[in-house]
């Protein structure tokens, strides 16, 4: 995808994913302990690095578009967010510079060499964690949405994964790590996000932070948006 372009969709979208709630960043807060600091690959909306900023992580928001980056330092002048231009193949910062290096959907616009060499990339800075998210393809619901989506908007133009796909192109990068674990992101517990629902109880909404993140565990792959890929460097 071409920068003018990438730019332009992203002007476009702006509005309405920087109005959505921060899943990425409310999942990682949940199973990520310890963090001190994070960087955020392909920010898009930053929305998940601006909540992460919040909760006492300094985080930094890269993409590889400058327009992009200069419409968020103007609109969120007052966020402690860092946010910076940045090529994901040759990243500005030195080896283990972050705790936690994280992205939500990147990958799905590479084949499997361009991954293997931002894996590596990333495996480079992040002293604890990466964490990976792609699209589910077991979800075939999402996958129709996208591909009528995507004859007009390239946004939607993206691969989809399994976990065997992911975990081959993980293996291919022969990166070392201490633990991986692919887990469920993303479906129909998100309907808790939304205004409460007739015959749910109070609480539920209450703690949903807290629910949210737990719940995607017991939904069907059917159903569920994207794998997370969380790798303990």
């Amino acid at each position: 995808m071409e920068k003018q372009e990438w730019a332009e969709i992203w002007t476009n979208h702006l509005p309405c994913y920087s109005g959505g709630v921060p899943r990425a960043g409310i999942y990682i807060k949940t199973f990520l302990k310890g963090l001190k600091s994070s960087l955020e690959v392909g920010c898009g909306s930053a929305r998940d690095s601006i909540y992460l900023s919040t909760k006492k992580i300094k985080a930094i928001a890269s993409d590889y578009e400058p327009k992009l980056i200069s419409i968020l330092q103007e609109n969120h002048k007052n966020e402690l967010v860092d946010f910076q231009v940045v090529d994901a193949f040759m990243m500005p910062f030195d080896d283990k510079s972050f705790d936690l290096v994280f992205h939500n959907g990147l990958f799905v616009y590479f084949d499997d060499n361009d991954i293997v060499k931002l894996i590596h990339e990333q495996v480079r800075i992040a002293s604890k964690y990466i964490l990976i998210m792609v699209h589910n393809k077991h979800n075939i619901k999402q996958q129709n949405t996208f591909a009528k989506n995507a004859k007009t908007d390239s946004l939607y133009n993206i691969r989809f994964f399994d976990i065997e796909s992911l975990e081959k192109v993980i293996n291919l990068s022969g990166i070392k790590y201490k633990s991986i674990k692919y887990c469920k992101f993303g479906g129909k517990a998100d309907m808790f996000w939304m205004k409460k629902l007739k015959g749910i109880p109070n609480f539920i909404y209450l703690f949903r932070n807290f629910l949210i993140p737990r719940l995607y565990r017991f939904q069907s792959w059917k159903i569920t948006e994207r794998i997370a890929c969380i790798i303990e460097l």
